[in-house]
């Protein structure tokens, strides 16, 4: 029995590492696309990023698919576990599979607040800190999606310190991001 264990342990763990190389070879960094919701909150002092995966060869998503294979993701279920047992904010399955993702909705700390065919941007705050996730949806002339997601997080107000502390953080930031993207691609 703990051979078999230790088997599966193995091959999770090497299944995890060939993710993370291809996420982090077929994810790439971009910068912040001009005339989006997310240049929006960058030209109001949001310090924020934008990721990309292109699916070749992929089915053809909407948007609203799109944000809730995010959301479902077997990586977001670790962000879903934190924001459960760190600051009491559930988001249960039935509430992914529920939600519009339309201007209004609310999911956990997310309240969305632009929305147009192909980009949704959600608004979070916590305690002193605001922040935003952007989602955008586009495809090829071949009909591939590709799929791009941003974050931001209000630094204008920040003290030295505050932006100092989070520079380190920001590496693992983009790492994450990285791994999420691919993630939510794998759940399409």
């Amino acid at each position: 029995m703990l051979s078999a264990v230790l088997q599966a342990s193995a091959v999770s763990s090497i299944a995890a590492v060939g993710g993370l190389a291809w996420a982090i070879r077929h994810v790439s960094r971009r910068d912040v696309p001009n005339g989006s919701f997310l240049k929006s909150m960058k030209d109001e002092g949001y310090n924020c990023d934008t990721f990309v995966l292109p699916l070749p060869n992929a089915p053809p998503a909407d948007l609203n698919k799109y944000i809730r294979a995010f959301f479902s993701s077997p990586v977001f279920q670790l962000e879903r576990y934190v924001l459960q047992y760190a600051a009491g904010i559930s988001i249960e399955d039935q509430d992914i599979r529920k939600c519009g993702f339309e201007v209004g909705d609310k999911l956990g700390v997310w309240g969305v607040t632009e929305r147009c065919d192909n980009e949704a941007l959600a608004l979070w705050s916590q305690g002193s800190t605001d922040g935003c996730s952007w989602w955008r949806l586009e495809h090829t002339r071949e009909g591939d999606p590709v799929l791009m997601f941003g974050s931001g997080i209000r630094t204008n107000n920040a003290s030295k310190a505050y932006r100092l502390a989070m520079v380190p953080l920001t590496q693992g930031h983009y790492l994450y991001s990285r791994i999420l993207l691919w993630s939510t691609g794998r759940n399409l």
